[in-house]
């Protein structure tokens, strides 16, 4: 309780000095402008924008994509030698791996990390590590399998639409690696994937298979599939139950011993008691695979897609920037070589728009927030003056909100736009337990500034007690604790960064503008009281007049 009283006192002389100094109005004017002028122009543009946070994980995703190959086994081969490499650079920082191939060029590398507190750092060591190459792709970033799909938008959206769908593909195909050549990003990809797939057809010598059987062999058309298959990919032929786990038993050739359309060709069968290549019965060949359509809000589109690495987005811009003139140099490249029958165009998009969009209608939500206090303030001291007084709390706590944000490394999320909302309900209600006090102290008597003093002085606890426990209160959601707690975060340094600002700047602030604000308005009164009587006119009486003098 000593402290308190000591806090209370101190409070009160250190809130007459700021009030009596001359220049405490221009230094409090100046000093909020400036930090609305850098909350606008370095801190807000400067945070980091995602939709809603995701939680927590300790799961890193190293996907392999590659173009060429035509089996499985070539991917295996290839995934095992980039699983080997990771294991071998970060291998203190991973309990275990798995792989799983997706297709023949396109294989998946999970990594399970032994401290999830490691994330961004081990995420920007593998960026670095695993860098694109001519034919080879890479994309690193975390998995979480109890995670909802979120929006997780590129840094740049590039769209190829009209023409053929063949055409669309080559064009987006070469723009592609035009910014790669140039790096303008370190990633880029495609939606839908423009490397074809290419498949194994073999068509049957018909014509020979009489004489074939003639000298003794004993398969069908079919059986050559199976034998093809068990070459290359290999064929489960059935499945034995052992401790109640069913494991399949497979048949295939070792591992690399097919591995080009050559290798497939060369295959030996038996028929009868000579051996013939594969070649000598069927027809070998790759066929690409036909071009996949894909189709958004009902545009048939390819979509061409970048992003900068972990750690740098400050460079976005600039990397945005250089696309555009490459593809502005692009236009009037001669793209005879490709091919095309048809012409496809291209150009820019937003790529952030849904979360762009989110953002602007959050702060239509705040701006109508505003509005409705400012209404409801209005309604209970009946003077705008008063009401604007309040108000001052808000943006005071808007830039501790963003200043907290920024210091933190956190997000301009929905979360955090929802904590700025809900803080500024909480900001004002330190304003108006002051501005109330002092109000009904000035009908009591007390000088502006006397009574602004002592309202401060009675209600510095009231307000300590109610804001320390808002702040306190939102500090485990601050802080990030507990599993999924990087999800809310954003909103608790909102509001707690946010209202202990708000409280210190308010306890000095509102009680110097309301003195202000009092001391004008009765300095009008004044003076049109002064006014009124100067406009009054002298009359004198009837017995005046007649000089005649009372007693």
């Amino acid at each position: 309780m000593d402290f308190l009283t000591k806090l209370e006192t101190w409070y009160s002389k250190a809130l007459r000095g700021f009030i009596n100094f001359k220049a405490t109005v221009w230094i409090t004017a100046i000093g909020i402008i400036v930090s609305l002028i850098v909350m606008g122009t370095l801190i807000v543009p400067n945070l980091k924008k995602e939709i809603i946070g995701t939680p927590d994980t300790d799961w890193m995703i190293l996907s392999v994509n590659t173009h060429g190959n035509t089996l499985v086994g070539q991917m295996e081969a290839q995934a095992a030698e980039h699983e080997e490499r990771l294991l071998s650079k970060f291998g203190n920082d991973i309990k275990y791996t798995f792989t799983q191939i997706q297709r023949a060029n396109q294989a998946t590398i999970m990594a399970r990390l032994e401290d999830k507190h490691e994330m961004n750092r081990v995420w920007k060591a593998m960026e670095e590590e695993f860098q694109n190459q001519p034919g080879l792709y890479f994309w690193v970033g975390p998995w979480n399998p109890a995670e909802l799909p979120l929006p997780d938008p590129p840094h740049m959206r590039l769209i190829v639409r009209g023409g053929k769908v063949e055409d669309r593909m080559l064009l987006a195909k070469d723009l592609m690696e035009t910014i790669r050549e140039k790096e303008a990003f370190p990633r880029a990809w495609t939606e839908p994937d423009v490397h074809m797939e290419e498949n194994i057809v073999m068509v049957p010598h018909v014509e020979r298979w009489q004489d074939m059987t003639k000298l003794g062999a004993g398969f069908l058309p079919f059986d050559i599939t199976d034998l093809s298959r068990v070459a290359t990919d290999g064929k489960v032929m059935e499945y034995i139950n052992i401790d109640d786990d069913s494991l399949p038993i497979k048949v295939s050739y070792p591992t690399g011993t097919l591995s080009t359309k050559e290798d497939l060709e060369s295959l030996p069968i038996g028929v009868g008691d000579k051996i013939v290549p594969l070649r000598a019965i069927v027809d070998i060949k790759l066929d690409e695979a036909k071009p996949r359509t894909y189709r958004e809000d009902g545009r048939d589109l390819v979509i061409i897609n970048a992003k900068r690495n972990k750690g740098e987005d400050h460079l976005v811009d600039s990397s945005l920037a250089q696309a555009k003139e490459i593809a502005e140099e692009y236009r009037k490249k001669d793209l005879s070589s490709l091919g095309l029958t048809s012409k496809p165009m291209f150009y820019f998009e937003d790529a952030a728009k849904d979360l762009n969009d989110a953002l602007k209608q959050l702060s239509t939500a705040l701006a109508l927030s505003l509005l409705l206090i400012f209404l409801t303030m209005l309604l209970q001291f009946g003077d705008i003056g008063h009401c604007l007084i309040i108000m001052v709390a808000i943006p005071l706590g808007i830039f501790g909100g963003s200043l907290s944000l920024w210091m933190f490394d956190s997000t301009l999320s929905l979360n955090s736009v929802l904590g700025i909302i809900l803080l500024n309900g909480i900001a004002v209600n330190n304003s108006i337990i002051l501005v109330d006090f002092i109000l009904s102290l000035v009908r009591e008597g007390f000088t502006p500034k006397e009574a602004a003093i002592l309202a401060a002085q009675k209600r510095l606890r009231p307000i300590l007690i109610t804001s320390l426990t808002t702040i306190l209160g939102m500090l485990p959601i601050a802080l990030g604790m507990g599993e999924g707690g990087k999800i809310l975060q954003p909103l608790g340094l909102s509001v707690a960064g946010g209202l202990w600002f708000s409280m210190l700047f308010t306890l000095f602030i509102v009680p110097m503008l309301e003195v202000l604000y009092l001391k004008r308005k009765q300095a009008k009164l004044d003076q049109v009281d002064m006014n009124e009587e100067e406009e009054l006119p002298v009359v004198s009486t009837p017995v005046e007049q007649e000089g005649v003098q009372l007693q």
